[in-house]
């Protein structure tokens, strides 16, 4: 077995009320895992809403990160993500099934000692790493844990043929019937954030769909980290006829983290459009999967219409599991 390093930071910036199990990081400890989720890196949790606890098993040969497990506690329950489509452990293919079994254990008593009474896990969709997943559900499950909800979630993977070949007729109809009209579709770099997060703001309103984050968070990460957070627009003229905040989870994985059209102009479905620059630039960039997210209504309930759009661009279908156990 290798030999590791357990480390536990907490991340944020005022941890003064949370128990005292680890000192907080200055985000220059050497926390490097390749090619991580980056809702699991620390720049990304420095900007959580609450400060959270890191969990990392550090190679003492490499000296990298293992494992690793991020966790905020929230009137006792221990949430992995805080607050991100999901979180979860992550770890090195080099890890062994006993290795990690092993920091699952060391998971929970840190859970507890934290003040949890439950922990909650939401893991990447499947189809970011099958075999890894199944590995995780099993050793979870002889932990004790068991699965609380599972959500079809919808993913394209990038090839080199145009994603139009990959459409069903219905949304090939609606994306030449928006280039017939001129619509124009690519990646709007260096956005004005204020006038994204209006049109955001504004249309997700009126479809009676709430942010996933604050308007300052999402200013912020628009800001802090643009090359992680890709913008792209289908623009009718000079009027923005819809948006997508995408995520670059992994270098080889971009998320549709919030899409919107343009009320005005739902008879277009302009986000056919989007999505297909979306595919685009993950050709272009070495992006082989296209995560379009689950297919929810405004209270989180499964929506067989959004379901049928994005099978209807070519997505497949691919489980994201949550789950949890009583400390």
């Amino acid at each position: 077995m290798r030999q590791y390093h357990s480390h536990l930071t907490l991340i944020g910036s005022d941890p003064s009320s949370l128990p005292r199990l680890a000192e907080p990081t200055d985000l220059l400890t050497d926390t490097r895992f390749s090619d991580g989720l980056f809702f699991n890196s620390p720049d990304f949790l420095a900007l959580q809403p609450q400060p959270v606890y890191q969990l990392n098993w550090v190679d003492t040969i490499t000296r990298q990160t293992a494992i690793r497990c991020a966790f905020g506690v929230q009137s006792g329950l221990a949430l992995s993500p805080v607050a991100a489509p999901f979180g979860s452990v992550e770890w090195a293919v080099q890890v062994t099934p006993a290795e990690l079994s092993q920091f699952v254990a060391e998971l929970l008593q840190q859970a507890q000692q934290a003040g949890a009474n439950q922990l909650r896990l939401t893991h990447p969709p499947a189809c970011y790493a099958p075999s890894q997943a199944h590995e995780l559900f099993d050793i979870l499950t002889q932990h004790g844990f068991s699965s609380s909800r599972q959500v079809a979630t919808f993913h394209i993977p990038v090839c080199g043929q145009p994603l139009e070949y990959r459409m069903r007729a219905s949304e090939r109809q609606r994306f030449r019937k928006c280039v017939r009209t001129g619509f124009r579709a690519l990646q709007w770099e260096s956005p004005q954030i204020d006038e994204l997060i209006r049109f955001i703001t504004e249309h997700r309103r009126l479809k009676g769909y709430p942010l996933s984050v604050s308007e300052d968070q999402l200013a912020h990460l628009l800001s802090r980290f643009p090359e992680n957070f890709p913008v792209f627009g289908v623009w009718s003229g000079r009027t923005l006829v819809a948006t997508c905040v995408c995520v670059r989870v992994r270098a080889n994985s971009l998320y549709t983290f919030i899409p919107v059209s343009h009320t005005d102009y739902a008879t277009f479905s302009p986000m056919v459009m989007l999505l297909e620059s979306a595919y685009e630039y993950c050709q272009q960039t070495g992006i082989d999967l296209l995560d379009l997210g689950p297919a929810l209504d405004p209270i989180g309930q499964f929506k067989p219409s959004l379901a049928r759009f994005k099978e209807n661009m070519g997505a497949m279908c691919s489980p994201r599991f949550t789950f949890e156990i009583s400390l």
